[in-house]
């Protein structure tokens, strides 16, 4: 295993130190024998080393986004913060909505 791969093991055990093989195989979609032998020093295929890599990625910007946010509600008036809410709340609708027309465009394909 190169150092990269064993990089990446050691920061995936250091966010989440409670994980089983068959939770790391539920978030990684990678088969829980694999994920035995990845963890245990086999090499690790590119989309492998990918999946493993967002899980440590998106845990580390979450920390950071809430981070942000906390020092936010603390320092910055009320209208700033609620224009920031509202910011949000805009970009959560338009990419709900999005999704639900993806959904819908892949939905009309596979019945056609």
């Amino acid at each position: 295993m190169n150092t990269n791969q064993q990089k990446i093991i050691s920061l995936y055990k250091e966010k989440y130190p409670q994980d089983t093989i068959k939770t790391i195989s539920l978030k990684t979609q990678i088969q829980q024998t694999r994920v035995f032998r990845i963890f245990n020093g086999s090499e690790m295929k590119i989309s492998e080393f990918e999946k493993i890599e967002n899980l440590v990625i998106n845990k580390n910007l979450e920390k950071s986004f809430i981070l942000i946010a906390k020092k936010c509600l603390n320092i910055l008036p009320q209208n700033q913060i609620n224009k920031m809410q509202n910011a949000m709340s805009q970009n959560l609708k338009l990419a709900n909505f999005r999704l639900a027309e993806a959904n819908q465009f892949n939905q009309n394909v596979q019945g056609v």
